[in-house]
């Protein structure tokens, strides 16, 4: 589980900072606070937990971790891992589940039945090694279930997308960001401010074009709304702290590049500052609060622990 990724987002960090539950305890309890939320909410952080180790191979190669971490609606669909390379039409690609690496017990593991989707429409596989060809060019995402005859509803145990291309030299294009005329090299460790209320700009001008000519762009505007075009204008509600835009490029073969990018209120940024210079409004709940909470936590140490001693 990732347990960095988060603190890395500057914006929740400073909610946290900003909450009655960090001034009512100096602090003390804000880390703790962050690690309860990411351990309830490990899908909010990412597609795929960051602390596990990759057990996927494709062409005896590892996949990676997919470099876009949440979309805010079900039809932008997101991968958890990404391929390590990019593969040629007509060309034969070997792919296998590495058991050793696997997060699944041995005893388990022998009485499960895995089934592998292309995403190509062809014939679905199962097993822990297959091979398959893709005959058209496209981004594909592919992924992998698994059951057993105790559990009726198959498990997603790997999605991962894979750039099928049309020739070796092929170069797929790279989507950027600008908001307002203003880019980033590090979406994780930097946001932008911008008046929530207020409209403002969101471009793809820096994005960077690759063989085919980029056809579409589709953004997920973070708040569970979509646009398309090469830029949109668009003002956010006051109904949370951040949002986290994702921009899709595609081309005319039918690969596709993400970018995000994170964006908070410029307004809040003062009353947190505020709020953090006069904490006597929460000092008489100090020790309420705190005690409180790791009442909280010792209860789901206890449930945690005792689950794991019936397994």
């Amino acid at each position: 589980m990732n347990f960095n990724f988060f603190k890395n987002f500057r914006s929740f960090v400073k909610w946290i900072l900003a909450s009655p539950l960090y001034l009512a305890s100096d602090g003390q309890v804000a880390g703790m606070t962050v690690a309860l939320f990411l351990l309830l909410f490990p899908s909010f952080v990412h597609a795929h937990f960051a602390g596990q180790p990759p057990f996927f191979k494709i062409n005896g190669i590892y996949s990676d971790l997919y470099d876009v971490p949440t979309s805010s609606f079900a039809d932008f669909r997101l991968p958890q891992d990404k391929s390590p390379a990019l593969y040629v039409i007509n060309e034969e690609v070997s792919f296998e589940i590495d058991t050793n690496a696997l997060p699944l017990p041995p005893d388990i593991l022998a009485i499960s039945t895995f089934d592998w989707d292309w995403g190509d429409g062809t014939s679905h596989a199962s097993g822990l090694q297959n091979k398959h060809t893709y005959v058209k060019a496209g981004s594909y995402f592919m992924e992998i279930t698994a059951k057993t005859k105790d559990v009726a509803q198959p498990q997603l145990i790997q999605s991962i997308l894979i750039h099928i291309v049309p020739t070796k030299d092929y170069v797929l294009p790279k989507a950027k960001i600008l908001v307002n005329g203003v880019g980033t090299n590090d979406a994780l460790l930097e946001d932008f401010k911008v008046d929530f209320g207020v409209d403002f700009k969101l471009d793809s001008s820096a994005t960077l074009p690759g063989t085919g000519k980029i056809v579409n762009y589709l953004w997920d505007l973070g708040d569970g709304k979509s646009k398309t075009g090469e830029s949109v204008s668009y003002k956010y509600g006051m109904e949370q702290y951040a949002f986290f835009p994702v921009l899709r490029v595609t081309d005319e073969n039918g690969l596709f590049s993400d970018a995000f990018i994170q964006i908070t209120n410029a307004s809040d940024d003062e009353a947190i500052e505020k709020q953090l210079h006069s904490k006597s409004v929460y000092d008489e709940y100090r020790y309420m609060i705190v005690g409180s909470i790791v009442f909280v936590l010792l209860i789901l140490g206890a449930i945690f622990v005792f689950g794991k001693k019936k397994h």
